[in-house]
């Protein structure tokens, strides 16, 4: 319960937000409001080709540009954690490594089970079947983000059961255009990114670069005197080469993600993580038949060093383990499209190949383990247009197949020799999907949507036995069955209901979904009493042994709620709700889980923001998280409990000389404006109020 100062300063502060609103809005009264002109956003995700938002059966959000620029964000994860159905869980706040940021949509627990794209290339390494550089990637170089609720399994295959997000870069303009901006503020920390883009008759470039620095903060209740503060430091640069040949365009692209960390507690981990990514997108029109190639090579290196603390010394210097984890992942993906009397058909093919190694050296001897897997698919989808366009009816189905293979262990940490071979095994799936869309106004639309998925078991839980941390030690399970998603159904409406009835307010929209789902052979983790721990294996002592198995069933279901609204010309407010239900209904291996919710998964999610967007004074925003009750066991004993949380920015832009091209914006950001203490990690708390300030050149 919070006490009555953290009430009276939440008071305060929502009495000055109101107060600073109801001043401007009367300053503004007399202002006449223009005329609008309504654009119809289009989406690529949803079909893997460019529709019309208003044609597809899915719950659908796409962020531009332009609300980026005036959200509080630093990086994409702080963009997605506004969406509705979606949660975003950070360990150490801007310290937070590779894929221990981690995102959470549509009840699913696990961020491997969204499946996100950048321009349409899946980021998800087969590794461990999340994303590494969510903490990384910046909202400078980014068009739009899609976000695609539900089963999309049928069009990307595995991971895609909770929904599909595409990240979509900004193509060169013919214009030369750019932006320089820096951020900087409390824990010594500085942000800075750099974005340049032109284009010419046939050829276009675009180059984008940064970096981020923070020395951290004491992000444990209980910090002692030789615990160290992170420090993080992270780069990196993508640039980009389009070419126009022709009917036909080219693209090529390189990333290349830096990251170095130091962290300790009773153990201090030393992390260096370089990522090199290299993709080449072709598309031509023949004969009006769309075709698209892409072709992509992710090359990841992590390595890490680690000691322990010595009470002698009072130093880290008691060496443990020294780890070099090489990954590697590379695709094809090949579709067509073309309308045939009315009914655009796609068909393509997706093929992945990813193969890692883990090479683990202990004061005792080496552990090593190495595993390859590959993914083969093809899939058709059709869209169809019925009565006059005003029904839009859609369907389409996937076959995929892998095969998980090479699995090799070796393990020489207790004075014996171990290893040995893991056996091949191989899988299929049958993704089918379906989906209508009802127009009964031009502003109203009912839609509905079924489709099966999976997600195959990713190398980590299948091979990978070790330390994670310094409270957990992982043993992989070779056995592994994939995830069955039997079935997802969405239904759900959009509307203008003040327009719709009373001819007013046509800027305020309204949204609803529900849904349901349920899968077999979930892959849930399992801790391991003394006797199921193989003898060759020796966790440190109060570390908790886990293990992924296949839980019988879970079952998921839910409701998302969301408004819009703009009105006095430079007001918005936006709010979304969503209520959520995860729970194993069945699982022999441990009974007593069954009813339980799954872990990380709130029941109750709510956002909301106002914002004042004036050009000529200056712009204000307001988000607000509610993040309901979670567990961090599977028991659901552990209870993390729930918050409210409110970032504020304020801005403005100050207008420079022609000469100079562009315009300058000053901005202040304050994150946890009300202080609260809220932890997304049952161990870890994310920090206290903190203020950062910066510039922006944009031309």
């Amino acid at each position: 319960m919070k006490n009555k100062g953290g009430v009276m300063k939440r008071l305060i502060n929502t009495f000055v937000l109101i107060f600073l609103s109801i001043s401007i809005v009367w300053a503004e009264e007399s202002e006449k409001k223009p005329k609008e002109v309504e654009i119809g956003k289009v989406v690529i995700t949803a079909t893997r080709t460019e529709r019309p938002v208003k044609d597809v059966p899915n719950s659908v959000t796409i962020i531009t540009k332009e609300e980026m620029d005036k959200m509080h964000v630093k990086t994409v994860d702080d963009v997605l954690q506004r969406v509705a159905g979606i949660r975003i869980k950070r360990s150490m706040w801007l310290s937070t490594t590779g894929s221990h940021t981690v995102l959470l949509m549509r009840g699913t627990g696990s961020s491997k089970r969204v499946l996100v794209l950048k321009d349409g290339i899946p980021l998800n390494d087969m590794y461990g079947g999340a994303v590494q550089e969510f903490s990384t990637l910046s909202t400078e170089d980014i068009e739009r983000i899609e976000i695609v609720r539900g089963a999309g399994s049928a069009l990307y295959g595995s991971n895609a059961m909770g929904g599909v997000i595409n990240i979509i870069t900004r193509p060169p303009k013919e214009k030369f255009e750019g932006s320089l901006s820096y951020e900087g503020g409390e824990m010594n920390t500085h942000i800075y990114n750099f974005n340049i883009s032109r284009a010419y008759d046939w050829f276009g470039f675009r180059l984008s670069v940064g970096g981020r620095n923070t020395d951290g903060y004491e992000y444990m209740e209980k910090w002692k005197d030789y615990y160290k503060e992170p420090e993080t430091d992270r780069y990196y640069i993508s640039p980009e080469i389009h070419l126009k040949l022709g009917r036909s365009k080219l693209k090529f692209g390189f990333e290349y993600f830096d990251e170095d960390d130091v962290h300790a507690t009773y153990k201090l981990y030393d992390l260096d993580r370089d990522t090199y990514k290299y993709h080449i997108d072709y598309s031509v029109s023949i004969s009006d038949i769309d075709f698209n190639a892409k072709f992509y090579y992710f090359d990841y290196d992590y390595k890490d060093k680690s000691y322990k603390y010595n009470t002698k010394t009072k130093q880290h210097d008691k060496f443990y383990y020294k780890a070099d984890v090489p990954k590697d992942n590379w695709g094809v993906m090949l579709q067509a499209s073309k309308e045939i009397k009315g009914i655009l058909f796609t068909i393509g093919s997706d093929l992945r190949w990813g193969k890692c190694e883990s090479h683990y050296l202990y004061k005792k001897g080496p552990r090593y383990f190495e595993g390859k897997q590959k993914q083969y698919s093809w899939f058709l989808h059709a869209e169809y247009p019925l009565l006059k366009d005003k029904l839009i009816l859609s369907a389409g189905i996937r076959y995929d197949w892998w095969k998980n293979y090479d699995g090799k262990f070796y393990d020489y940490t207790t004075g014996k020799k171990i290893a040995f071979e893991y056996p091949e095994s191989t899988e299929d799936y049958w993704s089918p999907k379906a989906g209508l869309v009802y127009h009964l106004t031009d502003y109203t639309r009912f839609r509905v949507s079924y489709g099966k998925g999976f997600r195959a078991p990713d190398l980590y839980s299948l091979y990978r036995s070790g330390p994670h941390g310094p409270t957990l030690f992982d043993i992989g399970n070779p056995e592994l069955e994939p995830e069955k998603m039997i079935y997802s159904i969405d239904v759900g409406f959009d509307t203008k209901p003040f327009y719709e009835i009373f001819k007013v307010a046509k800027d305020f929209n309204f949204s609803f979904t529900a849904y349901w789902s349920a899968f077999t052979d979930f892959i849930y983790r399992k801790e391991l009493e003394p006797h199921e721990i193989p003898s060759y294996f020796t966790p440190e002592p109060g570390q908790e042994v886990r293990q992924k198995v296949n839980v019988g069933k879970v079952r998921i279901n839910g409701i998302e709620v969301g408004i819009d609204y703009t009105f006095f010309k430079h007001f918005k407010i936006k709010a979304n709700y969503t209520y959520n239900v995860s729970k194993i209904i069945k699982n022999p291996l441990a009974p007593e889980t069954e009813r339980k919710l799954l872990r990380y998964t709130p029941k109750h999610m709510a956002n909301w923001s106002i914002i004042y967007d004036n050009p000529r004074l200056f712009t204000i925003a307001l988000y607000c998280t509610y993040m309901g009750k979670v567990y961090y066991d599977e028991e659901n004993k552990k209870p993390i409990d729930k918050y409210v949380v409110g970032d504020l920015r304020i801005s403005r832009i100050i207008p420079l000389p022609t000469y100079m091209r562009g315009n300058m914006e000053i901005f202040l950001n304050i994150d946890n404006i009300w202080d609260e203490k809220y932890r997304h990690y049952y161990y870890y708390y994310l920090p206290h109020t903190t203020v950062m300030a910066g510039l922006k050149y944009t031309f």
